[in-house]
């Protein structure tokens, strides 16, 4: 089975919001494709943003359970792509990873945007902010979910 795994930063906002997004928009297209979501400087354990949480009970997904886990060299060896935030969270990965460099994206760049944007980062932010990354994050998910479907066939 495949698996994909979402960067960002301290993995209490973004990466989480994408994985919980990508679980259930995956789900409900029978995409079968498990995914997961690690920070660059994650503090393990720590709990999910409270605006994070909120938003994903809004949008009538569960998100409570999470906590941080930062990311790991058994994560990289174990993801079949593995989606970042932003540009400079892709060279990270690459940097430590030359080898991922085929399946490591910007989760816009992944999403064919022309011009691939970073997804800002809420952190902190009102929830008006999260819930607008969580839009922006849904969109690209979406269209990440329709190509890994024809990729899968």
């Amino acid at each position: 089975m495949k698996h994909v795994l979402f960067i960002c930063t301290g993995n209490t906002c973004r990466s989480p919001m994408a994985e919980a997004l990508a679980k259930d928009i995956f789900s409900k297209k029978g995409i079968n494709i498990t995914t997961s979501s690690r920070g660059i400087y994650a503090l393990e354990g720590e709990a999910v943003s409270k605006n994070a949480v909120a938003v994903m009970n809004e949008m009538g997904i569960n998100a409570n359970n999470h906590t941080a886990k930062p990311f790991t060299d058994f994560d990289a060896q174990n993801a079949d792509y593995i989606f970042t935030m932003t540009k400079n969270h892709k060279e990270f990965v690459v940097s430590r990873f030359p080898d991922k460099e085929h399946n490591t994206f910007t989760i816009s760049e992944y999403s064919g945007q022309v011009a691939p944007q970073d997804v800002s980062d809420p952190f902190g932010g009102s929830l008006e902010r999260y819930m607008s990354c969580a839009k922006e994050l849904f969109e690209l998910i979406t269209i990440i979910s329709d190509k890994l479907l024809g990729e899968l066939k």
